[in-house]
């Protein structure tokens, strides 16, 4: 009997223990019941895709005034207008400072003079050569005529002399032959000297031309009147306490060549230059349609197209992707330079089954809802279509199927009870002042 008795109380006990566990593990588990988390329904419409962007204004085809292209370092400028300037056709916009260029023209001349005094020695010099090689052709010639006329009296003559005539026609032939080959080989050397002075001469002929040409380049006039719109400069970046600041050309600063430094707006034509974080760039393609507002225009829509995606470029702390909006032709006088606030559409789903945003959950590359089932909320796969500001397209479930608006597996904090700030002192405690 009394080991039955032990038995049945330790059975009992291990019941007890096991159910308090199992409270226990109830109280503690971060999953709530079904009737304390917000559910939603998947529902069958059209999702959108937006982004917002800040811009400005810009003139779509803008008269660039650039730096030229121009060897030998950076260039300086030594005037530029402020921006907003109007101009009228053929002002003088941009000038760079020619000082260089100028050196350079001074030297090609002073080596265009030096090259014609050399080019002029040189014909000298051959038509001098050629004169006593003259002389020398006659004066061999001369030779062997006289040594013919006194072989001619070798018969008459001893043995020896006849030799000696003999001997000095063959001497003279060959100062002949000599004396022709040093002519052509005298002629040949002096027109060689003659191209080559003249070969100099035409050398600096180009460089004084090439060197009036970067001159006159230096100054950059207007093509049409309109007014200036003067470019940042990105060598001129510094930071300050407000971040990074990008100044616009001024006078003095240098300017690598090829550089836009300013511009004369188009004003009947004109775009949206709205920079894109590297991030959201993926999204972004030609053709998609912009909302646009511009705030000295409050209350204008304009709408206009993605008509160009540039590169991503910036600091690694800041890349960007500039996008051009192009806009059809309005009544409102638009100015480049004017801020503006874009809604690009990056994309549509139409006919689709989509649940808010907040009922999607991603874990890695995993996308998922929470299913009620069972009493329970499980995990169940979906694929997102699209992302767009509150709307989620989705495939996996089909529509009316209800999710959990939130993830129940989130308890949230409970609150400290706030204490009150001042009151009246308990009974029997002295108040502090």
């Amino acid at each position: 009997m009394i080991s039955r008795s032990r038995r049945f109380w330790g059975m009992l006990a291990s019941l007890l223990i096991l159910a308090a566990g199992v409270l226990l593990w109830a109280r503690r588990s971060p999953q709530k019941t079904i009737s304390q988390i917000p559910l939603t329904q998947v529902q069958l419409g059209t999702v959108i895709a937006r982004m917002h962007a800040r811009g400005f204004v810009k003139g779509m085809n803008s008269d660039r005034l650039m730096a030229p292209m121009i060897g030998g370092g950076g260039l300086n400028l030594i005037q530029i207008p402020t921006d907003g300037t109007p101009v009228r056709a053929g002002q003088v916009v941009v000038r760079f400072d020619p000082t260089a260029q100028e050196y350079n023209l001074q030297q090609a001349e002073s080596q265009l003079a030096q090259a014609r005094a050399m080019l002029q020695s040189a014909q000298a010099t051959a038509r001098a050569q050629l004169l006593a090689d003259q002389f020398s052709l006659v004066h061999a010639r001369y030779n062997v005529v006289r040594a013919k006329l006194n072989v001619e009296e070798n018969p008459i003559l001893p043995a020896i002399q006849a030799q000696e005539n003999n001997l000095a026609l063959a001497a003279a032939q060959t100062a002949l032959l000599q004396t022709e080959r040093n002519i052509a080989s005298d002629e040949a050397s002096n027109q060689a000297q003659v191209a080559i002075e003249q070969a100099a001469e035409t050398t600096a002929r180009v460089q004084i031309e090439l060197a009036r040409r970067n001159i006159a380049r230096m100054t950059l006039r207007a093509s049409t009147s309109g007014y200036v719109a003067v470019m940042p400069n990105p060598w001129g970046t510094f930071y300050s306490g407000a971040g990074t600041v990008i100044p616009e050309f001024q006078v003095g600063d240098p300017v690598r060549p090829g550089s836009t430094v300013a511009e004369l707006p188009d004003l009947v034509h004109e775009q949206i230059s709205v920079d894109i974080d590297e991030t959201q760039a993926g999204s972004i393609s030609i053709g998609q349609p912009a909302r646009i507002t511009v705030s000295a225009f409050p209350g204008w829509i304009f709408h206009g197209q993605i008509s160009q995606v540039g590169g991503v470029q910036g600091p690694p702390w800041n890349r960007q992707t500039t996008c051009l909006v192009s806009l059809p032709p309005t009544r409102a006088h638009l100015r480049p330079g004017m801020s503006a606030r874009l809604v690009i559409t990056t994309g549509a789903v139409q006919h689709t089954a989509w649940l808010p945003t907040q009922a999607v959950f991603t874990r890695g590359k995993r996308s998922y809802v929470y299913v009620p089932q069972d009493g329970k909320f499980v995990e169940h796969n979906v694929r997102i279509r699209l992302r767009g500001e509150t709307q989620v397209a989705i495939t996996g479930l089909s529509p009316g199927q209800s999710v959990a608006l939130v993830n129940p597996t989130v308890r949230k904090p409970q609150r400290a009870a706030k204490l009150p700030r001042s009151g009246p002192a308990l009974p029997g405690r002295r108040s502090r002042k």
